[in-house]
């Protein structure tokens, strides 16, 4: 188990390029509480490599976008040691304001249940599976989603306000029986939809 408390994660720069805070676990679940042993940092370096199912507080992933530091989840790809299916939950909101950028990686699904909102890029990666939007997506950067992408419950927002919308792969409803809609918004970009 993976707890990540809200330790002050800051890798911001004061000359120079921010940090990145780097997890990298199999299962992961981005929830507003856990339990567990915290994982302390080591200077400015972020990287956790468990060997299990992980927990991330989703106010410590608040907390490092806030302070500038870009941030990925990674659950790890084939082959890693563990033998879980490399899947990433959002089970709670995510809303941060600073300029961090947010990059979920995923061997397997991204199940974004819960409203993620950032002030950085926000990108999401499922590997072998797809996106299952049942939330909506914003960012003030670019917004990229690198795979399927499968709408669920409902009308789903994806903006960005500065820049542009990219998803690359195909869109669809999560239920074939029941059609769902999504709309693109960028302010101040373009929207790029393309099939891999």
């Amino acid at each position: 188990l993976l707890d990540v408390l809200p330790a002050g994660v800051n890798a911001t720069a004061a000359k120079g390029k921010n940090g990145e805070w780097l997890l990298d676990p199999y299962n992961i679940t981005i929830a507003a509480s856990t339990s567990g042993t915290a994982f302390a940092s080591i200077g400015s370096d972020y990287n956790f490599t468990p060997l299990a199912d992980s927990t991330v507080l989703a106010s410590s992933l608040t907390t490092a976008l806030n302070n500038g530091t870009n941030v990925t989840v990674s659950t790890g790809l084939a082959g890693s040691p563990g033998s879980s299916v490399g899947d990433i939950t959002v089970g709670t909101a995510i809303n941060a304001t600073g300029t961090g950028a947010l990059t979920l990686n995923a061997e397997r699904h991204i199940a974004i249940n819960a409203d993620v909102s950032v002030g950085g890029t926000l990108t999401l990666t499922p590997t072998t599976g797809q996106v299952n939007l049942a939330a909506n997506l914003a960012s003030t950067g670019t917004l990229n989603v690198n795979g399927s992408l499968r709408i669920k419950d409902g009308h789903r927002v994806m903006s960005s306000s500065t820049s542009d919308v990219n998803v690359n792969g195909t869109i669809n409803s999560f239920d074939a029986a029941t059609r769902y809609s999504l709309s693109l918004s960028a302010s101040q970009g373009a929207i790029l939809l393309a099939q891999s």
